[in-house]
This record gives C-alpha cells, sequence and structure tokens, in this order.
C-alpha cells in the first residue's frame, strides 16, 4: 500500500494511529458515546495546519492567485461551519485568502481535487 507524503504533523499523527489501528479505536469510542465523528481529521488538518512540513512550499498545493480546481469525486467541506456538498465533476476557482484554502490542500492529498 503506497502512503501519501504528509504536509504536516497531522498526517504523521494520522499514519503512526492508523498503524497501530488507534483511529479505529477512536471511531468505536466515539460511537459508544453516541457521535458520528471522533474528530481525527479535523485534528489532523489543524496540526497539519500548526505544524507543516517544509515540502509544501514546493507543492502544487500551495499557490498564490485564484486557481481552477475540479473534484474527482464527492466531497463535503466546511465553509464557514456549514458543511458543503461538492459532485464529482464539479469545478470551483479558489485563491489562498479564503476560508476553503487549506481544506482543499487536505483534498488533493488524498486526490480527491484536481488542479486544472
Amino acid at each position: 500500500m503506497k502512503t501519501s507524503k504528509s504536509i504536516g504533523l497531522g498526517d504523521s499523527v494520522a499514519k503512526f494511529t492508523k498503524f497501530f489501528g488507534l483511529d479505529k479505536l477512536a471511531t468505536f469510542i466515539a460511537r459508544l458515546r453516541g457521535k458520528e465523528d471522533c474528530g481525527c481529521d479535523r485534528r489532523r488538518r489543524k496540526l497539519n495546519n500548526i505544524v507543516p512540513y517544509k515540502h509544501l512550499s514546493q507543492d502544487l498545493y500551495v499557490f498564490t492567485g485564484t486557481r481552477k480546481f475540479t473534484f474527482l469525486e464527492d466531497a463535503r467541506i466546511l465553509r464557514q461551519g456549514v458543511p458543503v456538498l461538492y459532485k464529482a465533476g464539479e469545478v470551483i476557482y479558489i485563491d489562498p485568502s479564503m476560508d476553503i484554502y487549506y481544506e482543499l490542500r487536505d483534498l488533493i492529498t488524498t486526490h480527491t481535487l484536481i488542479h486544472n
């Protein structure tokens, strides 16, 4: 199984927890407590933003100016605290000042979104 390059500390922690099965345990405990989500992805993104790795500046998902992106599969993204569903094939124009920028960066690394 090929693993993607970590963009920050959050990705490294996620890989560690997945290797030891802690991600499944967190999901199980969250469901026992009546929660739909354990919050792991939210914490991963937050850690990535706090402690990004240096190679980010050389990658496609760090950019300036407005860029066009196309969703390769359906994706749900929080926009100002409200979940928005984007359908596969939908096009979106983004610049780094937008609230959705960091979410899109994560989607690019998971191959959900592609830069046109």
